[in-house]
């Protein structure tokens, strides 16, 4: 698979390699590094198969609240929940 193979489509977008790479160094830059599997293992792996449903799912979301006509701006007040 290539750097830039899908790994997901939603609503035509690519989810490749290289966006779950950038999720996990970025994950990778900001959590203790003792609380992440290690690159490589089952767990890992595991990781990485999270870091796809959650980027897949984010996308879900963003394109079912463009088809809505939901903004940022239209989200409610934590306060208000």
């Amino acid at each position: 698979m290539t750097p830039a193979a899908g790994v997901a489509r939603v609503c035509g977008r690519p989810v490749t390699v290289d966006d779950v790479d950038a999720r996990e160094a970025r994950l990778r830059a900001t959590a203790p590094s003792a609380s992440l599997p290690l690159p490589g293992t089952g767990e890992g792996r595991q990781l990485r198969r999270w870091l796809t449903q959650l980027i897949v799912t984010e996308l879900v979301i963003a394109a079912e609240a463009a088809r809505l006509g939901i903004g940022a701006d239209d989200a409610p007040d934590l306060s208000s929940v």
